[in-house]
């Protein structure tokens, strides 16, 4: 039986990438197909306690426990399937992933997270980072069709490596608002808005705070939930400050809205987090960075059934069109609440948005994406 061992973050570790790789591996080793483990990248500031699918614990700003554990992997593993995101590994952009991966004598998978189209507007090395990494990797996973493209025009990934998979989301029933809006305190006639994840300046919150002004004149019952807590590098970066979750908190009070915007400021475990995805009728990601390649938060939206609005950055463009959802332009409260509010007074409208968006998200789910992955295994034996 094969062994796969997968470098990423992973729970207790407080990132989407950590809570998608133990979901994609818990459904892995469901099929008892093949058997997946962890070496799980650590910054060693948190004293982490990891379940038993963790078998080695790396530094990130180590370099030389990158290249010991290579030792390990090639004598342990049949293939390597690498999470890469910006910011998980050490080194300038991530760098100490290059000679680690040049120690890898076995077939390596890389899943990419982020694919920038236009990387030069970040920092003029990443192009070549990246080109490097898809040149040791075997295959290379993409999670929308423009992320694809853009491994081959920007990346010149040959084809031939790159395989479509997206984003894995849980089981979830269709219509099962009404017993989840009470589960987390509301009245089954008010109206719920969400947004989740790790917050930060990028992600566009103020404009949903701005548009809920509007919002509530015509449907006062309306309240918007934020869950989630900033994200730790940004309170860093401020010297232990909160500064935007303030910022946002303050233009909620000026604008008279804290009554309808409520802040869960916890990073929940998935089964609480999922409630408040069940109890949700509109998933907003009005996102700022028209770059962003995956959002996790709107894959479980669109699994949930829900209806999404979102600015168009590259995933939601790839994701919510044939009207599974709504794009509206950046930085625009206006277009927010007004497609809040149309859907709000078009039952049919409501009705059509929610199904689409489910149909896509059966496509999506854990065991689907697990199965696509195990035939990609199976491939590198051919």
């Amino acid at each position: 039986m094969q062994k796969i061992c997968f470098l990423s973050t992973f729970p207790p570790t407080k990132c989407g990438i950590a809570t998608f790789t133990k979901d994609l591996i818990n459904s892995i080793n469901d099929t008892k197909l093949v058997i997946a483990e962890v070496i799980a990248i650590n910054d060693l500031v948190s004293d982490y306690i990891y379940n038993n699918d963790v078998k080695l614990v790396i530094n990130k700003f180590n370099i030389d426990e990158y290249l010991s554990s290579a030792e390990y992997i090639n004598k342990h593993y049949n293939i390597l399937c690498l999470q890469h995101e910006f910011g998980l590994y050490g080194g300038e952009d991530g760098d100490f992933l290059l000679p680690f991966l040049e120690k890898i004598n076995i077939p390596i998978i890389t899943t990419f997270h982020t694919i920038l189209p236009k990387p030069e507007e970040y920092k003029s090395s990443i192009r070549n980072l990246l080109r490097k990494i898809v040149d040791l990797s075997t295959f290379v996973v993409a999670m929308s069709e423009q992320s694809v493209e853009c491994l081959k025009s920007v990346y010149k990934c040959p084809d031939n490596k790159i395989h479509f998979i997206n984003h894995g989301v849980p089981y979830f029933d269709f219509n099962e608002e009404s017993e989840y809006k009470i589960k987390i305190g509301l009245k089954n006639d008010e109206k719920m808005l969400l947004m989740s994840g790790l917050i930060g300046v990028n992600k566009g919150i103020e404009f949903v705070i701005e548009a809920m002004k509007t919002i509530t004149i015509s449907y006062p019952e309306t309240k918007f939930y934020i869950v989630g807590q900033t994200h730790p590098e940004v309170i860093k970066k401020n010297n232990g400050q909160d500064i935007y979750r303030t910022f946002i908190q303050e233009k909620s009070k000026k604008l008279g809205m804290e009554n309808h915007v409520i802040f869960v400021n916890k990073y929940l475990e998935l089964d609480d987090l999922l409630d408040y995805f069940r109890a949700t009728d509109i998933y907003l990601t009005p996102h700022l960075d028209p770059q962003q390649a995956t959002s996790g938060t709107l894959a479980y939206a669109m699994g949930a059934g829900k209806i999404c609005i979102s600015t168009p950055f590259q995933y939601a463009r790839n994701m919510l069109n044939n009207n599974n959802g709504i794009l509206v332009p950046f930085k625009n409260s206006e277009a927010i609440a007004q497609s809040v509010m149309n859907v709000f007074s078009d039952k049919s409208l409501f009705e059509r948005y929610k199904k689409n968006a489910y149909n896509v998200g059966k496509e999506m789910r854990w065991p689907v994406v697990a199965n696509k992955y195990i035939s990609l295994f199976k491939e590198m034996n051919k």
